[in-house]
C-alpha cells in the first residue's frame, strides 16, 4: 500500500503543474521529497490523474519483453520507460533485464508457487473408535499444539500481571 493518497499525489502533481512553483518549493510546501514531486509530475504529465489508480494486473512475459525491447531500441531510461508504460518502479525493469539476460523468455513467465497453500485442520467429526491411525497422529498433533499455545498465552497474561503489580508496589 502506498504512504500517499492518489488525491494527495494528483494535488501535489497539479500545484507544480499550474506553474506556482519549482519542484523544491513543491516538495517543502507539501513536505515531501524533491524526487517524489519529480516522479508524480511525471506520471501525470503522461498519464494524467489516472496514472495514480492503483495497478492490479500482472504482464505476460510477451509484453515485458516487448517493453524491454522498445527500451532499447529507442533508448529510454527507466523513468520514461516507467512513465510511458505505466510501472510502477523501475526496480521492475531492471529485474526483467536480469531475467531475461539469465534465462530468455521463459524466465519472464509467471511461475506456479513452489507448494500449495496449507489446508487448515479440521478435527474429525467421527468417533476416534474410528479413526486410523495416520488420522490419530495427526489429531493429537492438533491437540499438542493447541495446548502449547493456551499454556503460552497463560504464562504471558501472567507475567504481564507480575509487571502491573511490581509497578504499583
Amino acid at each position: 500500500m502506498s504512504k500517499y493518497t492518489k488525491e494527495f499525489k494528483l494535488e501535489v502533481a497539479k500545484h507544480y503543474v499550474s506553474g506556482l512553483d519549482g519542484f523544491q518549493a513543491t516538495a517543502d510546501k507539501f513536505r515531501v521529497h524533491r524526487s517524489l514531486v519529480r516522479s508524480w509530475v511525471d506520471v501525470y504529465k503522461c498519464l494524467g490523474p489516472k496514472g495514480f489508480a492503483p495497478r492490479q494486473f500482472r504482464r505476460t512475459a510477451q509484453s515485458k519483453i516487448a517493453i524491454l525491447h522498445q527500451i532499447q531500441s529507442e533508448g529510454l531510461s527507466l523513468r520514461e520507460a516507467c512513465r510511458r508504460f505505466n510501472i510502477a518502479a523501475a526496480s521492475s525493469i531492471l529485474v526483467w533485464q536480469k531475467q531475461y539476460a539469465q534465462g530468455g523468455l521463459a524466465a519472464l513467465e509467471r511461475k506456479p508457487k513452489e507448494r500449495p497453500p496449507m489446508k487448515p485442520f479440521k478435527p474429525p467429526t467421527k468417533p476416534l473408535s474410528e479413526l486410523t491411525q495416520a488420522e490419530l497422529a495427526r489429531y493429537v498433533e492438533y491437540l499438542q499444539a493447541e495446548n502449547a499455545y493456551l499454556k503460552k498465552l497463560e504464562a504471558l497474561v501472567q507475567s504481564k500481571k507480575q509487571a502491573a503489580q511490581k509497578k504499583h508496589k
